[in-house]
């Protein structure tokens, strides 16, 4: 007996250090990420060379697109690589990508040194940065999600959205303390450099999930009785199963699911920041340490909802946000012709950031529908393409939109948005309503 207590508390400690590994892991890979896109107010004069406020506004939307634009990229090649070679190995890959381009950002010289090359190398960079996140994120959501279960997993799903956060909300107290002292920003770089190289050598004791560990016995074992390819082994073991059939539902229902926290996010970081200067005459720097509050609030925010999932149905919850947000959003072009006071703008990016609805904390519910040997390129795949379709569409659109019809025009998207999400998030509650009846 005193064995297996040994054995079981000698597992719980191992998942532990597991837990802490990724968490660190991602906080400093978002951390790397999130610098310059909170910063890029400060360094698209120096690498673009330009200080024109619309061409500024321009060029920090281009920022925001090369952060997640190059995302689809990353996911379809890390999902190979984690489909068919484990999530571990792809996040040694990811770190030492996110290393390499923090590390030439913190050498970089500016344009008016080299003139166009410093911007072209600075995209560059940020583009690897893109392809690196995403592999980070899908690789420490699916291996926390595939070596727990219910209903502990649903919040340790929330480990990478928790840490990512943290990174941001870190990115932007060094960007304050960069904007307000005469600390040097490309410090910041190298430690995101050194950072990442250390995370690297610490995820080396991981090892693979066991439930992508039996997929890969069970398809060797079809290929040797079978003599066939991997890949044709893969179609026999999922031919008759209902994992397969749900497959191409879930995959449009997870983008769409996927293509909402954008939203959320440029209109309250991005968007309103821009307001803020616009109509008040906001700083950059006022607009920095603002958002690094507001980022605070949203790691609170997204804490205490990861936390109560473990005691309430992730789908009851997703349904209270759904509600509540609606209204919000709905009303927001109204509420934004109706601003007069700083506190005003403010007050409502804050409950975008606590109102915001996505697909936390029911992720591991979704996932489940997806065969494990092609989840990685499927969840990886959705995330990025719902990144960049609504960055995209953000970053760009929202100008026009009001340029040409004011707040106004901006109903009629968020309309839109909300509707598929609806049909996207009662598609996967009645896949689980059916899949508990089944059992």
């Amino acid at each position: 007996m005193s064995n297996k207590i040994q054995t079981f508390t000698d597992l719980r400690l191992r998942f532990k250090k597991v837990v802490i590994l990724l968490s660190f892991g991602t906080l400093f890979e978002y951390f790397d990420l999130m610098l310059y896109v909170h910063m890029g107010t400060i360094l698209n004069e120096l690498f673009f060379g330009t200080s024109d406020a619309e061409s500024t506004r321009l060029l920090n939307a281009l920022g925001l697109f090369l952060t997640f634009g190059a995302r689809p990229l990353g996911a379809y090649a890390f999902g190979k690589i984690g489909d068919n070679y484990g999530r571990v190995i792809v996040m040694y890959i990811t770190t030492i990508m996110m290393a390499f381009a923090c590390g030439i950002m913190a050498v970089l010289p500016t344009y008016e040194q080299i003139g166009l090359t410093a911007g072209i190398i600075m995209s560059l960079c940020r583009i690897i940065q893109s392809l690196s996140s995403v592999g980070e994120v899908t690789s420490c959501d699916l291996y926390l999600i595939e070596t727990s279960k219910p209903p502990i997993q649903y919040p340790l799903a929330g480990v990478a959205d928790v840490f990512g956060i943290l990174g941001g909300t870190l990115a932007l107290g060094v960007v304050s303390l960069v904007t307000m002292t005469s600390f040097d920003w490309r410090m910041a770089f190298w430690a995101g450099a050194g950072i990442a190289f250390i995370g690297f050598y610490a995820r080396k004791t991981l090892v693979e999930t066991s439930e992508f560990a039996d997929v890969q016995i069970k398809i060797k074992l079809i290929m040797d009785k079978f003599k066939v390819s991997y890949k044709e082994a893969k179609k026999i073991m999922y031919k008759n199963t209902e994992e397969k059939q749900y497959k191409k539902g879930v995959k449009k229902a997870l983008l769409v699911i996927q293509c909402i926290y954008p939203l959320y996010f440029h209109l309250s970081y991005i968007y309103c920041g821009d307001l803020l200067t616009r109509l008040f005459g906001y700083s950059a720097v006022d607009v920095i340490n603002n958002n690094f509050f507001l980022s605070i609030v949203d790691f609170i925010n997204v804490v205490l909802i990861y936390f109560i999932s473990y005691y309430i149905n992730p789908f009851k919850i997703l349904k209270v946000q759904w509600v509540l947000s609606s209204i919000l959003l709905i009303s927001l072009p109204f509420l934004l012709n109706n601003v007069s006071e700083p506190h005003h703008l403010i007050i409502l990016q804050y409950l975008l950031v606590i109102l915001a609805i996505h697909g936390m904390p029911a992720f591991p519910i979704f996932y489940k529908y997806i065969p494990v040997s092609d989840r990685f390129k499927i969840v990886g795949t959705q995330y990025a393409l719902g990144r960049v379709i609504m960055f995209s569409f953000t970053s760009f659109c929202l100008i026009y939109l009001e340029k040409w019809f004011g707040y106004i025009g901006f109903l009629p998207v968020f309309i839109f948005v909300l509707i598929c999400y609806t049909i996207a998030l009662f598609y996967f509650d009645k896949l689980e309503k059916e899949s508990n009846v089944q059992k």
